[in-house]
């Protein structure tokens, strides 16, 4: 019988220690600075958006048609981070649509962006712009 309750009590301290663990490795805390970089999107094929995160609070944006390298968009913006979500204060959302060739400019479309931040285990920093696209780092600062 105390070997059976020994037992329970071992069980008992394996459990935590995995549901620490995995508590552990589910909270997806990113320290700002790590967010400076070079972003590009992926699971784009109409356009080519990247996205500069720069220390000093500022950004830029650019967009170019895949077809013929044409540029799009280009803005700098400003931008904050907290829990988890990064504020683009004003961003074209490109969810990879056609952009028109006769639009001289976009910026009547900016908004005011919040965007979720995700890191994988490997480290990989992807900011969510939609459900399947995203802007995944390639480069620090």
């Amino acid at each position: 019988m105390k070997n059976m309750h020994h037992g329970m009590i071992q069980i008992g301290k394996n459990a935590i220690i995995i549901l620490l663990v995995f508590l552990f490795i589910s909270c997806n805390f990113i320290d700002k600075r790590n967010l400076v970089g070079i972003y590009t999107g992926v699971n784009y094929t109409k356009t080519v958006d990247t996205l500069i995160i720069r220390e000093d609070g500022s950004f830029l944006q650019l967009i170019y048609d895949r077809k013929d390298g044409r540029l799009i968009h280009r803005h700098d913006g400003t931008w904050e981070y907290s829990d988890n979500y990064i504020h683009l204060d004003s961003f074209l959302v490109n969810l990879d649509q056609e952009f028109s060739p006769n639009v001289p400019t976009w910026d009547d479309v900016l908004m005011h962006a919040y965007l979720p931040v995700k890191q994988k285990l490997n480290g990989e920093i992807k900011i969510m712009v939609g459900e399947y696209v995203y802007l995944r780092k390639i480069k620090n600062r």
